[in-house]
């Protein structure tokens, strides 16, 4: 299967290892490499990306702002806890 043929797998990318030098779980510490990391999975036909206040101590979701993740069309699912 070629990456325009789509499946239906569903694939939801963690977001994770996005984040600065030094921030926990972080192994991606560049923007445009995390835009490539990017554009693979969306050019496979994947739009789900998972990720939480935590990760990389906020600066996850820094990148993925920086990558204008509404933009790119890109579904945006997050862990919170319930502070209730």
């Amino acid at each position: 299967m070629n990456a325009s043929q789509g499946n239906d797998l569903k694939v939801v990318f963690g977001s994770m290892t996005f984040g600065l030098l030094g921030t926990l779980a972080a192994r991606v510490y560049q923007i445009e490499d995390a835009a490539a990391i990017i554009d693979v999975f969306q050019k496979h036909g994947h739009t789900e990306v998972d990720s939480a206040r935590g990760y990389g101590n906020g600066t996850t979701e820094e990148f993925l702002g920086d990558l204008h993740w509404e933009e790119r069309g890109l579904v945006m699912g997050t862990n919170m806890r319930d502070l209730r």
